[in-house]
């Protein structure tokens, strides 16, 4: 039998949690220390709970998370990787918080606590993140100044730039559009990579002499047949 938790180590793990900068944990231990106090005991859940965080902070996880930090921070292509689908990540109801904690550590780049390695390949290696890994890394289709068409049987997720662009919606596929950036935001659609067809990178179009632009992925777009270049 499993003994009980004593105020000394929920207050001992509050104090490590906060000294490795996860002050989600270190503010749980010590509410938990508060109420052991005052109670006199923690109900069977957040007993359990509090192990998880002590566990968590022990001095052996505490070594595992520092050696998996320091592969982070030396791996550039690891730190990429995981930039690439914690941004898509972060717009869907999955792995919100290492998602979010991964993109504040790769903007200020400050030595906060980063999440444990099991969360971070839970996100970066399914199969959904592959697709999303193989679409930014796969060779752009489009270059800068070439024309192209949106494809007509496209079930397109188009962002609007212009914002007059909606009155021309039954026309854009019809449009002959000049690439002028590509990767102009970040992949947000988990779709495979094609050599012909390309992926989800994302690509910014202007309008051939017009003002309108708009974002469109990559396998969504087709070269301009010669008839309507003459």
């Amino acid at each position: 039998m499993e003994q009980d938790i004593t105020y000394e180590q929920l207050k001992d793990a509050a104090a490590r949690a906060d000294r490795a900068g996860d002050s989600y944990a270190g503010r749980i231990l010590l509410s938990m220390s508060d109420k052991l106090m005052k109670w006199g005991k923690l109900t069977l859940r957040q007993t359990d709970f509090a192990r998880s965080l002590i566990e968590r902070h022990s001095p052996e996880a505490t070594e595992a998370k520092r050696k998996w930090a320091d592969r982070v921070k030396g791996d550039e292509e690891l730190q990429e990787r995981i930039g690439v689908i914690a941004n898509y990540y972060a717009n869907t109801q999955y792995f919100s918080a290492t998602s979010r904690d991964y993109l504040s550590w790769l903007k200020e780049r400050e030595d906060k606590w980063l999440p444990s390695e099991h969360s971070t390949m839970k996100m970066i290696d399914n199969k959904f993140s592959n697709k999303i890994w193989e679409s930014h890394k796969g060779e752009e289709i489009w270059k800068t100044g070439q024309l192209v068409q949106v494809r007509q049987n496209a079930a397109i997720q188009y962002h609007h730039i212009t914002p007059d662009f909606l009155k021309h919606r039954s026309e854009y596929r019809d449009w002959v559009w000049m690439i002028v950036e590509p990767n102009s935001r970040p992949i947000d659609r988990s779709v495979g990579y094609d050599e012909k067809k390309g992926g989800a990178r994302y690509y910014r179009l202007l309008k051939l002499g017009g003002t309108q632009q708009i974002d469109v992925i990559e396998c969504e777009l087709k070269r301009v047949p010669k008839r309507l270049l003459k």
